[in-house]
């Protein structure tokens, strides 16, 4: 009988292992989902701005707006937890050309991607946020333009990404902002 019901408290111990890390996967799928909701709205106002910036040049009005439905397309469209890192280079690819529409000569951006890296699996809309904060706060303390670059290459196994930019550090202080 002690076989037995080691066996059992065995086997319901894994059956309680399996449904614990299926919660934690589905917590961590409904908080990715939650993310790629929360677009910054500035983002998007200062985009509708970058079309009123182009409000002469119907060529140019149609490109950006393009560029900003297939941002946005991308960024929220259902996605499995990962996805090919390429997939991102694309949705960024997207994401600057209406940041360069909006900020003209005063932005110079590229993006290196190993061809190793971009069949990495990743979570969707993962460097977009870096590359929004590397632009923002850079605009702040770098001289005209302002170089971003984003590059991910695999290194050692891993895939390494970096998301750099011309300005300067700025140190954070505490009563404007927690992050």
């Amino acid at each position: 009988s002690a076989l037995y019901f080691g066996i059992k408290y065995y086997l319901l111990s894994q059956e309680a292992k399996k449904r614990y890390l299926k919660a934690i996967s589905m917590a961590h799928e409904a908080q990715l989902k939650m993310l790629r909701y929360q677009l910054n709205p500035h983002f998007l106002f200062n985009a509708l701005n970058a079309v009123i910036a182009c409000k002469h040049s119907p060529d140019d009005v149609a490109r950006v707006t393009q560029d900003l439905a297939d941002f946005l397309r991308s960024a929220l469209r259902d996605s499995r937890l990962l996805e090919p890192l390429s997939r991102e280079v694309k949705a960024l690819e997207k994401y600057l050309a209406v940041q360069q529409a909006r900020f003209g000569s005063k932005l110079d951006c590229r993006i290196i991607c190993d061809r190793a890296a971009r069949g990495v699996m990743v979570p969707p809309m993962m460097i977009q946020p870096l590359l929004e904060n590397a632009i923002a706060y850079g605009m702040q303390t770098s001289d005209d333009p302002l170089r971003v670059e984003v590059s991910a290459r695999v290194n050692a196994g891993w895939l390494e990404v970096v998301v750099a930019n011309s300005g300067s550090w700025i140190t954070p202080d505490p009563e404007c902002s927690p992050g």
